[in-house]
């Protein structure tokens, strides 16, 4: 283990900037949708999917410069997971329940730990859990055993911070837990009991450690203590990313991450659908194939109209939780909710009409306002809107 010191690890690019990290993600999408099927199959990241991570930087984004990292902000973090998701959901949650710890681990453990977990090179990806293990005191720390169940990222670990409590209760949750130590990946023996539905691919197998020493400037006080006193990392760097600011936003920004970029792949594959199938119609009407009929009409309009519908709902979403700021007058904000608001009154935005319509037809119906009799000689057709 290193000894204290105030090394500086030199950063790969230091002439990266943000953007450019945040559109490396999104090159990405591509490869990670044509890798899905392997990572799920493995039931962890691929290695060429590991290795490309690591050389984009996307594990540096929060971490220190001191120690290599590119000490980017939350946004950039976000904005790198949620593009990752969208090209892969299991990557992505990987990816995130891994690297945030790095922003953890800046702000929370004292110089000295820190000094020794990033090591000589920097390279930390750190997954978790902090419920419990057991941990007793010796000279310079503590020796620590423990078995942990849904350890997300456990296979691309460097190192692996557990929950570890001086009793002996197998029960105890994470209130019990006294404090979080991080131990190296070579002290942990993983066994693939991962088997549920979905994100298979992540790789949240057990860990077990046995009787490992873990010194005390590898610790912290549990996080989840009212008690604890002000982590020793706050004042370790200079950056306000590590100085303020709860933990409990970055680790739900983690998961927050990549439901939006799952939500946004499903909405590639959506209109990748939509566009095939509007088209693959009509060829194959013009071909003979099909009856390009009223039915397949009205069911690209509900569909359509429904997306719409979704749109206008995301917007009232974001409106309400932003709070009153967007509200005030002349703001951005409340211009685009009137705007939308008044857009969904159009007659092609109403999902209701349209779901009626085509309801009426699939029980042989004509739809309402439909009118079979010829038109009188001399009648003026309605205004097409």
């Amino acid at each position: 283990m290193s000894t204290t010191s105030t090394q500086s690890i030199p950063v790969p690019e230091p002439g990266l900037t943000q953007e450019e990290m945040v559109q490396r993600a999104r090159d990405m999408i591509g490869v990670l949708r044509e890798r899905q099927e392997e990572c799920e199959r493995i039931g962890r990241l691929p290695d060429e999917t590991s290795r490309e991570f690591i050389e984009a930087g996307f594990y540096r984004i929060l971490q220190p410069r001191r120690f290599g990292g590119y000490e980017f902000d939350l946004p950039t973090f976000t904005r790198v997971a949620i593009a990752l998701a969208r090209g892969c959901p299991a990557s992505g949650w990987t990816y995130t329940l891994t690297a945030g710890h790095a922003h953890m681990l800046a702000a929370l453990w004292p110089e000295e730990g820190q000094i020794d977990i990033y090591g000589a090179d920097g390279e930390v990806r750190m997954p978790g859990r902090f419920r419990p293990g057991t941990a007793t005191p010796v000279d310079g720390g503590y020796r620590v055993s423990g078995t942990w169940d849904y350890v997300s990222g456990c296979d691309s670990a460097t190192h692996l911070a557990f929950g570890f409590m001086l009793g002996d209760d197998p029960s105890a949750g994470e209130l019990a837990t006294d404090f979080i130590g991080v131990v190296d990946y070579a002290d942990c023996e993983i066994i693939d009991n991962w088997d549920v539905l979905g994100l298979r691919g992540t790789g949240s197998k057990r860990v077990v450690v046995e009787d490992v020493f873990v010194p005390e400037h590898r610790t912290i006080d549990s996080i989840f203590r009212i008690d604890a006193p002000p982590a020793a990392g706050r004042t370790v760097h200079e950056g306000p990313i590590y100085r303020e600011g709860g933990i409990g936003g970055l680790i739900f920004s983690e998961t927050a991450s990549v439901a939006i970029g799952t939500a946004w792949g499903v909405l590639d594959l959506y209109e990748e659908s939509m566009r095939k199938r509007n088209m693959d119609w009509s060829r194959r009407a013009a071909a003979g194939e099909i009856e390009y009929g009223r039915d397949r009409d009205f069911r690209l309009m509900l569909r359509k109209q429904y997306c719409a519908k979704l749109a206008y709902d995301a917007v009232n979403l974001m409106m309400r939780t932003n709070g009153s700021a967007g509200m005030r007058g002349g703001a951005m904000w409340q211009r685009m909710q009137r705007d939308m608001t008044v857009l969904m009154t159009h007659n092609t935005v109403q999902p209701e009409l349209a779901a009626d319509s085509f309801g009426r037809m699939h029980f042989g119906l004509l739809p309402h306002g439909v009118n079979t009799d010829p038109p009188a000689p001399g009648a003026v057709p309605p205004p097409v809107r």
